[in-house]
């Protein structure tokens, strides 16, 4: 059961003594109490506004966004050379194919990436997980 003279602030961790003006008590099943000032509450708020208002950095280049693709695991699955160009479209980059190709190659060389197949037919696949 909770002490509901003394608590301390959920978000800051200072003591909350009593009914302190000022705190947000929140009471939730098994009748634990949860407490916070209005003040961490109204500054967590904020951050969060500011966070999800933050611009998407968007690649600026073909190899950043086939680095994106690899940071995210995108190549843990072996893709083929199409599949490559069809999630740049699909992420709103309209690259060119030769440009895409002279990445996936300089990634290759990097050691970053194992192509296999033949030529005009390679599958691309991640060497290291990331």
């Amino acid at each position: 059961m909770a002490n509901r003279d003394s608590n301390n602030c959920l978000l800051c961790g200072a003591d909350i003594q009593g009914d302190e003006d000022g705190c947000l008590r929140v009471t939730v099943a098994g009748n634990r109490v949860f407490s916070a000032h209005r003040s961490c509450i109204e500054a967590l708020k904020l951050m969060l506004r500011k966070e999800t208002l933050k611009p998407l950095e968007a690649p600026e280049s073909a190899q950043s966004l086939v680095l994106s693709l690899y940071s995210d695991g995108w190549f843990s699955k072996s893709r083929k050379f199409k599949e490559v160009v069809d999630e740049c479209k699909r992420r709103g980059f309209n690259f060119s194919g030769p440009t895409i190709a002279n990445v996936l190659r300089d990634l290759t060389r990097r050691g970053l990436l194992t192509r296999e197949g033949k030529i005009k037919d390679y599958s691309y696949i991640q060497k290291r997980p990331v």
